[in-house]
């Protein structure tokens, strides 16, 4: 084994130990080509650090640090980082940062060489969370602390623009296995400038009937007006400020139950905590501070049992219209034999 001292400008004096073609750096024993161990003190500064000053050609891309990792099988990770320990704070495997040009960008995924593998699939950026019992949050996007005032900030931003045969998804998600699933959840305002669009093929369904007699069930709902709580405005439960109109769930419950269903939205990945208080009756509330329950109306489903009970309405006025038209040729005839 022989240990060579070389001398850095940057890292002053380091006793590098070479050993079976190993470079080890704090250790005697180095499993890998180079295996650097170190033990940080309090507030100090990174273990290894590299100071380049890059050129300044315009449209010249320059890297810090280049990793090519070649092979036909298994799996290829050029880059992988780990942070363990027991910690009360963050453990963070990796971390990136972006100042001062025009287009920033703390973490860049590309996976742009041709796939031809028929199966094969190109991710440019992908997260995985499992095994907390608090919460498991795949990708977290948090966008805040503009400068200004007036620039926008996207949380998350998508774009599927390729030109293709297939399909291009701008956002894909779904959600299963759990007691309750949302393929998305936005706690605020929803706007689109498409169109919305449910499944409705008639090869999706089965136990087809058609509407019938659903006065009654109209008869029965009593739509309201109402403002949302104001003690509920302007926290983490984003519920809309403007007057609103609709039913309530409760009520809605005992008419229509296949139309109601419990939500709940988990406020830990906006950082919020909320509890609802007590009722009117002095009934205690209080939820979960960062798990709200509340009960929610399918409104879209409405709308056919509307559509159904103008037909029946109009049924009846078609009907009466004809009568009365009777009534009037009798009322005439009468006249004339006068």
């Amino acid at each position: 084994m022989k240990k060579i001292c070389i001398t850095f400008t940057a890292l002053l004096f380091f006793i590098f130990t070479y050993s079976q073609g190993k470079i080890g750096i704090g250790t005697n024993n180095p499993n890998f080509k180079l295996h650097v161990i170190d033990t940080l003190p309090v507030f100090s500064g990174p273990s290894m650090r590299l100071n380049i000053e890059s050129g300044n050609q315009l449209d010249s891309v320059y890297k810090g640090l280049d990793v090519i990792l070649n092979g036909t099988s298994g799996s290829n990770r050029a880059i992988q980082g780990y942070s363990l320990g027991v910690n009360s704070q963050m453990n963070i495997g990796m971390i990136g940062f972006a100042h001062n040009a025009t287009d920033n960008r703390g973490a860049y995924g590309y996976s742009g060489y041709e796939n031809t593998n028929p199966n094969g699939f190109n991710y440019g950026l992908t997260g995985v969370a499992r095994q907390s019992e608090y919460a498991n949050i795949a990708i977290g996007g948090y966008a805040e602390l503009g400068t200004n005032g007036s620039g926008d900030n996207f949380g998350v931003s998508a774009r599927a623009s390729s030109t293709t045969s297939g399909v291009n998804y701008g956002i894909y998600s779904e959600a299963n296995n759990g007691t309750d699933n949302y393929a998305g959840f936005f706690n605020g305002d929803v706007t689109i400038t498409g169109v919305l669009t449910n499944p409705s093929d008639i090869k999706l369904k089965s136990n087809v009937k058609q509407l019938v007699n659903v006065l009654p069930i109209i008869r029965k709902l009593q739509p309201v007006e109402y403002d949302y709580k104001r003690d509920l405005l302007g926290q983490s439960l984003n519920l809309p400020k403007s007057h609103q109109y609709g039913f309530i769930a409760q009520e809605i419950q005992t008419i229509l139950p296949e139309l109601v269903s419990g939500q709940k939205i988990n406020l830990r990945t906006a950082g919020g905590t909320y509890n609802l208080g007590t009722d009117e009756c002095g009934k205690n509330n209080d939820i979960h501070s960062e798990n709200i329950q509340f009960m929610g109306v399918n409104y879209i489903s409405i709308i056919p049992i509307l559509v159904q009970a103008v037909k029946e309405q109009d049924a009846k006025i078609n009907q009466l219209e004809s009568m009365l038209l009777k009534l009037q040729q009798q009322l005439d005839d009468l006249k004339k034999s006068r």
